[in-house]
């Protein structure tokens, strides 16, 4: 039901209502046939958690769901929890049309000097900044970042833009990033 709430909304179409009563094989069969006419490219399943698929009855139907639109030319991306493909991984044939673009997992940094972290992930969410100079030796910065955010990419990102936020404001002829912007952005 929600895909087809999705396809209303970008195409203008009433499909939600139409099949609001229908029983779950009537809608899967009417989804996959509506993708394919529609020629969607990807379907994205966000927020998969324990209950989606570990622990639901329907675990085995919605895997094969995924596995027809797969064959009907349609990719499906599965992002959420871990412990919500726990089951699904125990099917040869499923984990390998799954894991057909890799399994990726976004495990938190273990310390700042991970190689993804260090050599990649870091230096490119610097790359963008509003500062002109940065006045905290890079060691201290590196460990300061990991401290505040965990190895948790997306508090980087907020860390890193709330720390320059605050060099912004301290005023001067030239923005600076200074350990005390670093200090006020973890608080």
């Amino acid at each position: 039901l929600r895909i087809l709430e999705v396809l209303d909304n970008l195409l203008g179409t009433s499909y939600f209502k139409e099949h609001k009563r229908s029983t779950i094989d009537v809608l899967l069969t009417v989804v996959c046939g509506l993708l394919s006419t529609h020629r969607v490219a990807l379907v994205v399943n966000d927020e998969n958690q324990q209950a989606t698929f570990d622990e639901n009855l329907f675990r085995i139907e919605f895997a094969l769901f995924y596995l027809g639109l797969m064959n009907l030319g349609t990719a499906v991306l599965l992002v959420g929890n871990p412990l919500a493909f726990v089951n699904i991984s125990v099917y040869s044939q499923v984990m390998r049309r799954f894991s057909y673009g890799g399994i990726h997992r976004f495990n938190p940094a273990a310390s700042p000097k991970e190689p993804w972290w260090r050599a990649d992930f870091v230096p490119q969410m610097r790359e963008f900044t509003l500062v002109e100079s940065v006045e905290v030796d890079e060691e201290e910065r590196c460990d300061i970042e990991l401290r505040e955010t965990g190895g948790v990419r997306g508090l980087l990102t907020a860390f890193q833009q709330q720390a320059e936020a605050n060099a912004l404001r301290q005023g001067g002829k030239s923005a600076i990033l200074k350990r005390q912007a670093l200090d006020a952005a973890a608080a």
